[in-house]
């Protein structure tokens, strides 16, 4: 079983709510290690870095986030660190990218990706928003591939997307190693899924809860990874939808004897981690139950449990 713990480190200041109500998740440089090394201790080897900077900037020059990333890579040398390079955190108005202003984001991109790379981040995870299918707008393939030339490091690109088929061969040619697709959104499933895997990258088909997991069966030798959204994506801290185990269940079947990923993102905690892993759940992503701090007893002997 594969955990990644998401964590938030502030460029100063205590340890203080990352919001959405997870106590004590957003933490100082100081906590932070300290935090690290109690998740190794459980059991935890991958780790999903955000930073928090003391203010918002159109200039960023990233620079005590490259040396947070360097820390924790000489201090933790062993741990596949995952790091966050969205905008929103940084701008004064929240977004993320430079509106109207695409050169302006690829060069911010730029210098962060050559930044993060040097100091040891081991993925550059990128979401890519249209502001149809996710109500929120990022960037195009062109600033992939401007950082892409940057650096040698696994990209991996979530098409939050509409209209994924029209832009496979444009990420891909971005430099893309990983694309993982909404089946909301694909009309011709076997088709993107063959776009992606014939351009050398692995595929991901991710399925939001009220959507049946109906004709995946007729593409499993295209696939490499099944995300199950066990809440409704957007927000964190929702409690989990009991479905979805019926429908992990109904997955793993289906995949017997395909050498495929059944992934849970949403209301993982000590309770449903068990079921999830019951019903045929291989990695599971859990953020706020993590953070809350609660049960942490039961929790170690969960991720016990799960390893």
């Amino acid at each position: 079983m594969e955990l990644i713990q998401p964590i938030f480190v502030n460029q100063s200041g205590s340890t203080r709510e990352a919001g959405l109500g997870i106590e004590n998740s957003n933490y100082s440089q100081t906590d932070l290690f300290e935090r690290i090394q109690k998740d190794i201790d459980l059991g935890v080897d991958s780790f999903l870095l955000f930073t928090t900077p003391d203010t918002k900037t159109w200039l960023p020059t990233w620079d005590w986030q490259s040396e947070i990333v360097n820390k924790i890579k000489n201090k933790f040398p062993k741990i596949e660190l995952i790091v966050d390079v969205c905008l929103c955190s940084t701008l004064p108005d929240g977004h993320c990218r430079v509106m109207d202003k695409p050169d302006t984001t690829a060069k911010l991109l730029l210098n962060l990706g050559k930044k993060l790379d040097k100091a040891g981040a081991d993925y550059i995870h990128v979401d890519v928003m249209d502001g149809h299918f996710v109500p929120n707008l990022t960037f195009g393939p062109s600033v992939i591939s401007s950082i892409r030339n940057k650096t040698k490091k696994c990209f991996d690109t979530h098409l939050m997307i509409s209209n994924p088929d029209e832009y496979i061969e444009q990420y891909k040619n971005a430099g893309s190693d990983i694309i993982t697709v909404h089946k909301e959104v694909c009309g011709h499933l076997d088709k993107t899924l063959s776009s992606i895997k014939n351009a050398g990258c692995k595929a991901g088909v991710s399925i939001n809860p009220g959507t049946d997991i109906s004709g995946l069966e007729y593409v499993l030798d295209k696939i490499d990874l099944i995300l199950v959204m066990s809440v409704n994506p957007g927000f964190g801290g929702q409690k989990f939808i009991n479905s979805s185990i019926q429908k992990i269940k109904k997955i793993k079947e289906l995949v017997k004897n395909f050498n495929i990923d059944i992934e849970v993102d949403g209301g993982i905690d000590d309770k449903t981690a068990t079921h999830v892993k019951n019903a045929g759940a291989n990695i599971l992503v859990s953020g706020s139950f993590i953070f809350s701090g609660k049960n942490k007893s039961i929790y170690k002997e969960r991720i016990a449990s799960l390893r």
